[in-house]
C-alpha cells in the first residue's frame, strides 16, 4: 500500500519510506557538497560533465542527509561498506546496521528506500526517454515478458516496458546479486486480483517473499520498489516522501548535524 504522506519525519518501524528528492543539474545540489567526505569531494570533483557532476552530488549527499535522520549522527559520520554482491550498507554508526536501504536516481531525481530488518530494492527511470520497446523486450525480457508487451497497444508500450524493466532491477537489487543473474530467468507479472507479483524458478516461493510496487512519479518517472515481506504480512505500508535537498540541508543545521567528515573505511555506490 502506496501512502503519500508530505510530512518528513523519520521513525524505525514495520513501515517502508519512500524518499523522493527532486533536484535540477546545476542548481540547488551545489550546496550540499559539505555533507559528503573528503573522499566523496574528490570523486566530485571528477566529473566534467555538470549534469553527471549534479546528479552524483545529489544521490550522495541525499542519502546522507537522509539515512543520518534515523540516528543523532551527522550526515558526514556515517560509513558505507559493500556486501559480498556489491550492495552498498551501512556500517556506522552502529544503530543503521539494522536498517535496510537501496538508491537509485536520473538526472532530475533521487529515490532512496529504507526499510527495518528487512531487505529492499528500488529503481527508477525516466520513463519519457526513447526506447525501442520490443527490441529491449526480445533481447533481455523473459519470454512471458515480451508476450505481455506484444499484447499491450502500440502506444503503451514503452511505458510498459519501463514498469517491467524497473520492477526487474528492483527484484534483483534487493536480492542484492545485481546483473549476475540473466534478466531472462524470472518473470514479473500482474498476479490474480491486480496485485504484482514475480515468477523465479530460482527462488521457491519467491511470489510470497517479495511485494512489489510501481509508482508513477511526476515529470514521467518511473519509481519502482520490491520490499521483503514479513511473515503473514499481505501488503506492507509505504510511506511516499518527498523533499528538497534545501529541505533536508534545512533539518540538518536546525539539529546541528552536520559534524566534521568521516573517514571512509569501504567504497560506495
Amino acid at each position: 500500500m502506496l501512502i503519500d504522506d508530505p510530512a518528513v519525519a523519520w521513525t524505525a518501524g514495520d513501515e517502508v519510506h519512500l524518499w523522493l528528492v527532486p533536484f535540477e543539474p546545476g542548481g540547488e545540489a551545489k550546496g550540499a557538497e559539505r555533507f559528503l567526505t573528503a573522499r566523496e569531494r574528490v570523486r566530485l570533483d571528477g566529473f566534467r560533465n555538470v549534469g553527471a557532476r549534479s546528479q552524483f552530488l545529489a544521490a550522495r549527499a541525499g542519502r546522507r542527509l537522509i539515512l543520518a535522520g534515523y540516528t543523532n549522527a551527522s550526515p558526514q559520520a556515517l560509513q558505507f561498506r559493500r556486501g559480498d554482491a556489491g550492495k552498498p550498507f551501512a556500517s556506522r554508526p552502529e544503530a543503521l546496521r539494522p536498517l535496510s536501504f537501496n538508491l537509485s536516481h536520473t538526472t532530475k531525481l533521487v529515490a532512496l528506500v529504507v526499510a527495518w530488518k528487512r531487505r529492499v530494492g528500488i529503481d527508477v527511470e525516466l520513463a519519457s526517454r526513447e526506447v525501442d520497446a520490443m527490441s529491449f523486450a526480445r533481447r533481455f525480457l523473459s519470454q512471458r515478458e515480451v508476450a505481455a508487451l506484444e499484447r499491450e497497444a502500440r502506444s503503451a508500450r514503452r511505458a510498459a516496458f519501463y514498469r517491467i524493466w524497473t520492477l526487474k532491477e528492483a527484484y534483483l537489487k534487493a536480492l542484492g546479486v545485481g546483473l549476475s543473474v540473466p534478466l531472462d530467468s524470472f518473470s514479473v507479472s500482474l498476479a490474480p486480483g491486480g496485485r504484482l507479483g514475480v515468477e523465479d524458478d530460482g527462488v521457491p516461493d519467491a511470489d510470497q517473499l517479495w511485494r512489489l510496487f510501481c509508482y508513477e512519479y511526476p515529470s514521467n518517472h518511473v519509481v519502482s520498489l520490491c520490499i521483503e515481506a514479513a511473515r503473514g504480512e499481505v501488503t506492507p505500508v509505504v510511506r511516499v516522501r518527498r523533499a528538497s535537498l534545501q529541505e533536508l540541508e534545512r533539518r540538518a543545521d536546525a539539529t546541528g548535524a552536520t559534524g566534521s567528515p568521516a573517514l571512509e573505511t569501504g567504497s560506495t555506490r
